[in-house]
């Protein structure tokens, strides 16, 4: 993974002390998606994850963030990053199968989605 020096410059002390930056989470739905043709296709859905609670599947095609329309995947994750931190709720509108639907997926921390709390 290429990260330019600019960015890892004011997070590194962060990434060494706490393995993570200690600005708030960016919101994470749990999804993987593909893009082609200017179509954002998803192509997994994590389960137990916010997407997967709703009802996103794979093969679903997905066409807006808060009724701005999805370009590709920039497009998409730029959409979702600006409506807030984790935890926010985030308005898709979705090809499913050969219905559009509009889900509301409730955000969360993908860190604590891949970390469960640790217990001593």
């Amino acid at each position: 993974m290429f990260v330019p020096i600019d960015r890892l410059k004011p997070i590194l002390d962060d990434l060494v002390r706490h393995g993570r930056p200690r600005t708030p989470p960016k919101p994470w739905l749990g999804l993987t998606s593909e893009e082609h043709r200017g179509r954002v296709f998803v192509t997994r859905v994590s389960p137990d994850s916010p997407a997967a609670k709703i009802g996103l599947k794979p093969g679903d095609i997905v066409l807006a963030v808060q009724g701005e329309p999805v370009s590709g995947l920039e497009s998409l994750y730029r959409s979702i990053h600006r409506l807030g931190a984790a935890g926010v709720t985030v308005p898709l509108k979705v090809l499913h199968g050969q219905e559009i639907i509009e889900f509301r997926v409730p955000s969360a921390d993908r860190y604590s989605y891949v970390r469960p709390a640790q217990t001593y």
